[in-house]
């Protein structure tokens, strides 16, 4: 990888994503009911296809989120865009939380998934949202909700 940040941003704008706007492929942002719906977005991000069909408690446990921080309900927002290269951070599945593998020296409160292929990326510049979908406890995640 070059050193210099000209051939830095030649090398991310050349790597596919596999991620777009709309669709299963789409990236959504999960948020506790408690934390609303922002009119743009940072953080961890998913794509779409990794919740279609899940509980917020399913949703919880596949992301490796705070043992029941969305459990009563939540959120899921679309971004208005795909980000730029050099707008997200691979870090890698959410078996690693925060892209680290998990020792004895990581936050317990974000416990490792047993979804080795739930991919997730940091999104380091804030992106707008398009929508947001709110689950109840029981309901299901569908895009067409």
């Amino acid at each position: 990888m070059p050193k210099d940040d000209t051939g830095r941003e030649m090398m991310e704008a050349l790597r596919l994503e596999p991620f777009v706007v709309g669709g299963r492929a789409q990236l959504v942002k999960v948020l506790a009911l408690r934390d609303g719906s922002p009119p743009i977005v940072s953080g961890y991000v998913v794509q779409q296809k990794f919740l279609l069909g899940l509980r917020p408690v399913d949703i919880e446990r596949r992301l490796g989120l705070i043992v029941g921080s969305i459990q009563q309900g939540c959120r899921i927002l679309t971004l208005t865009r795909q980000p730029g290269p050099s707008e997200a951070v691979y870090e890698l599945t959410t078996e690693y939380p925060g892209g680290l593998a998990y020792t004895m020296l990581s936050d317990v409160r974000y416990p490792p998934s047993d979804k080795r292929f739930v991919h997730q990326w940091r999104l380091v510049t804030p992106i707008s949202v398009r929508r947001a979908i709110q689950l109840g406890p029981n309901d299901s995640y569908s895009d067409t909700l």
